[in-house]
């Protein structure tokens, strides 16, 4: 017991009292840090904290696609993601292979945690003033760690609900957008948002340079882009997402 008495007296805590701190870390991924060539995968560090990776593959429809990641941006096939296409990142830690065919998957772990994430469009392809960009955007929490060509298809995923898209840059909206409708773009041309509360989101009308950021409901290790137009593509500049640290 503590002597009342005696100013001095010291009170021992150990194994009483435990503090931690919980934040929140915000990772950017660019093309600077990927390794160079189209590859059927990339696994690119955080600029910022380099257990935090991004693993970015393509599609073209349900097929398979090389990826193409650079200085320039991230893209499928070439360096846009154009009609049709779709970019997948996945947050994962522990790859040590920095690109090559999909039989050299192989990392740790996807990661926990993750509610926010996003990219920036710096391009519509073809590039022209009038030129709007649609895509559509899904949002997954997948199940299980699969390697090489497994990781293809082999891992069960459930959808991480999308409640939350905020766009700034040029297509920029003062607020979040939490309720599907049509909103103004002062100076440009109006953007539609639908899906909000589903694991798949499509907004339309989307000009460069815009920044997409979205919120989810439930943890993601997955995002994917997929252009949704009949006529136009983007190139992605960078992705980022915010993990909970403790």
């Amino acid at each position: 017991h503590p002597d009342e008495t005696d100013p001095d007296d010291q009170i021992d805590l150990t194994d009483k009292v435990f503090a931690s701190v919980t934040g929140t870390s915000v990772n950017n991924f660019s093309g600077q840090n990927a390794a160079p060539g189209n590859h059927d995968f990339y696994v690119i560090n955080s600029s910022n904290d380099a257990t935090k990776q991004l693993l970015v593959t393509g599609f073209e429809g349900a097929a398979n696609a090389t990826a193409n990641v650079s200085t320039q941006g991230f893209g499928v096939a070439n360096q846009s993601i154009n009609p049709t296409e779709t970019l997948q990142v996945d947050f994962v830690t522990g790859g040590t292979v920095p690109a090559g065919d999909g039989a050299e998957i192989q990392y740790g772990s996807h990661l926990d945690n993750v509610m926010q994430a996003g990219f920036t469009i710096n391009q519509i392809t073809p590039s022209a003033p009038a030129g709007r960009v649609d895509i559509r955007i899904s949002a997954f929490d997948v199940t299980g760690n699969e390697q090489g060509l497994n990781f293809y298809d082999g891992s069960p995923t459930a959808a991480a609900p999308i409640t939350s898209i905020k766009l700034t840059g040029t297509s920029g909206v003062a607020l979040p957008i939490t309720v599907d409708g049509t909103y103004d773009v002062a100076g440009s041309v109006d953007v539609t948002v639908s899906g909000l509360g589903t694991g798949v989101v499509t907004i339309t009308g989307l000009d460069n340079v815009t920044t997409v950021d979205v919120t989810t409901s439930s943890q993601m290790d997955r995002l994917t882009v997929t252009g949704v137009d009949s006529n136009e593509g983007l190139d992605i500049t960078e992705f980022h997402f915010s993990a909970q640290t403790t």
